[in-house]
């Protein structure tokens, strides 16, 4: 059972959790996210926050990069994460729900197409 919040301004958003899967606009595969270990977890998994965007320890992969034909393993450098609940925090980093994108210095735009729940 998947945790689904309506905030006031009645549209809905799911927190994101370990093994949510993500797209990059640039790259050629979708991949999961590995979430850091935290303090907190939930149904055994841990939860994603705007500390997740270590392209090694979370295991970012999204094939060939459309810029550099490359890996994008070899490639990638994420910048911040946009969209994240601001009110509420996972080891004193802003939780990430699957309204929340990044950005990569190369070009691409990384985006949920799933929660992990």
């Amino acid at each position: 059972m998947g945790v689904l919040i309506q905030p006031e301004d009645g549209g809905t958003f799911k927190y994101i959790k370990d093994i949510a899967t993500m797209i990059c606009d640039k790259g050629s595969l979708p991949c999961q996210i590995k979430a850091s270990p935290k303090v907190l977890s939930f149904n055994n998994s841990y939860c994603c926050s705007t500390i997740d965007k270590d392209p090694i320890l979370n295991n970012f992969n999204f094939g060939i990069c459309a810029i550099t034909q490359k890996p994008c393993s070899g490639c990638i450098s994420l910048l911040m994460w946009q969209d994240f609940k601001k009110d509420v925090f996972i080891d004193s980093h802003n939780a990430l729900i699957d309204k929340s994108t990044i950005n990569c210095a190369t070009g691409g735009k990384i985006q949920f197409i799933n929660s992990g729940q």
